[in-house]
């Protein structure tokens, strides 16, 4: 994309590039400057290098609020002539919030016949934290974890990092400094990993030795 003589260079989910790659990109971004603009995009800023985000103007997009995402749901349903329960969106907007293309994909591959009928499947993320601070609460075995992570059916477990920090006071106890420090670790390490099962997996295990 160019305006006259100044090139836009657009670079989406930047913050899935390696620090190795962004830091070979911030070499770029500076001898290229006199020419070209690049606008970062990224879900999480604290995996941007501080010495990228130095040479950018941030910007924060707040989403929609669960509402207004419903809202748009629902028009989209009229036009497209669906019919709905509230019953139905309700558990994938919950589900998938804030990523709103997810929720719109998800009900449009639940349409049959004009109607809506959402299969369990497709709300299996929601699950999966509930079932896995529940595996650590009985001190489960791993091999169990990694058929829970497994049976998911989900590639991606971004989530489950918030769910158990956020319950890590109850699960841990004395040792939660220590489970978040763990937890920290992995989520830092499951960025740069090809592989996010086994990313998790290996967190997990050691969570299970302290609980």
């Amino acid at each position: 994309m160019g305006f006259n003589d100044v090139k836009i260079v657009i670079l989406d989910e930047s913050d899935y590039l390696t620090p190795q790659a962004q830091a070979t990109l911030r070499h770029t971004i500076e001898a290229c400057s006199a020419t070209t603009r690049f606008i970062l995009t990224c879900n999480y800023l604290e995996r941007i290098i501080s010495p990228l985000q130095s040479r950018c103007q941030s910007f924060e997009i707040t989403p929609p609020s669960k509402e207004i995402v419903t809202d748009l749901v629902c028009r989209v349903m009229v036009d497209e002539n669906v019919k709905w329960e509230t019953n139905d969106i309700i558990p994938v907007i919950d589900t998938h919030y804030p990523d709103i293309r997810k929720i719109i994909n998800t009900i449009q591959g639940s349409v049959i016949n004009g109607q809506i009928k959402i299969d369990d499947s497709s709300l299996k993320n929601s699950q999966l934290g509930g079932l896995v601070v529940d595996a650590l609460i009985r001190k489960a075995k791993l091999s169990e974890i990694r058929q829970i992570l497994a049976d998911s059916g989900s590639r991606e477990f971004d989530d489950l990092f918030k769910y158990i920090y956020d319950k890590s006071s109850t699960l841990f106890g004395d040792r939660e400094g220590e489970a978040i420090l763990i937890i920290a670790k992995y989520q830092y390490e499951y960025t740069f990993v090809l592989e996010k099962e086994i990313c998790i997996a290996a967190m997990l295990k050691q969570l299970l030795e302290i609980c």
